[in-house]
């Protein structure tokens, strides 16, 4: 599939679910500066045989808005209020009747409180909305598995422009291989990144070819099958000597773990 139909694809989703969504400026930046919101490491494995590494999809004009959004949305910004750091939003989740945010971990500590951004539009400013704090965080020493649960209160939820028109599982990981599709990531520092699925690190971290950089963690990552965005993972790590290679945390065995409903 080529990029030009991966754009169209992503654009039309987008203007479908709010047409002034794609012309919101991405001006007015807010106080809170980018924390640990994507982890890095200097170094990094060889790159196997495979996809296209040069051959990477990114548009960031068209997801300005995921600055401030105002409200949660997949891939907007969050600011960690007690941290005073920056993530961005994976998936709105269903648990036991309750709406929970699903993000990295290492977005925050159990307790911490964290605010969406909303951008006033006579004016241009923008303001910081608390909405939860986060009730479970977890990660493994090598990244291998990175997810937290933050408590959405009455937060107003936006819809993904991938939805596929209803709630459920994500993909399983074992259809990457499978299928060997392109893998797109979202988050509102880098807007949309595709590139080419390489594999599995570790104790199955994605790996695919994509741009991402700090406060792009925790968005959400889709195979991109049949025409179709399906869930499948969210943006953990990457490594600053090979910056256009990307991992996410699977999130079907954490869909599975805690019981959870995906609100595409």
């Amino acid at each position: 599939m080529s990029w030009k139909k991966v754009a169209a694809l992503a654009v039309a989703a987008l203007v479908a679910l709010a047409p002034e969504a794609a012309a919101q400026s991405s001006a007015g930046v807010g106080d809170y500066q980018p924390g640990p919101g994507y982890i890095t490491s200097p170094a990094a494995p060889a790159v196997p045989r495979g996809p296209d590494p040069t051959d990477i999809y990114r548009d960031s004009e068209h997801w300005a808005h995921l600055e401030a959004p105002g409200g949660l949305m997949p891939g907007g910004r969050i600011v960690n209020i007690t941290k005073g750091s920056l993530c961005s939003v994976g998936f709105m989740v269903l648990k036991d009747g309750r709406r929970y945010v699903l993000t990295a971990g290492h977005c925050g500590n159990q307790g911490d409180e964290f605010g969406y951004f909303r951008r006033d539009p006579n004016t241009g400013r923008e303001s910081v909305i608390p909405f939860g704090r986060m009730v479970f965080s977890y990660q493994t020493a090598d990244y291998a598995s990175v997810y937290g649960l933050i408590d959405a209160g009455n937060a107003p939820y936006l819809a993904s422009p991938f939805k596929q028109g209803k709630s459920g599982a994500p993909l399983a990981v074992s259809a990457l291989p499978r299928y060997n599709p392109p893998v797109c990531r979202l988050g509102f520092r880098s807007g949309l990144s595709c590139g080419g699925f390489i594999g599995f690190e570790g104790r199955g971290v994605i790996r695919y070819y994509a741009i991402a950089d700090h406060g792009d963690s925790g968005g959400p990552v889709y195979a991109l099958i049949n025409g179709k965005f399906h869930p499948v993972g969210m943006t953990s790590y990457g490594y600053t000597s090979r910056a256009t290679q990307s991992f996410a945390t699977p999130l079907a065995p954490i869909v599975q773990h805690f019981g959870l409903t995906v609100l595409y």
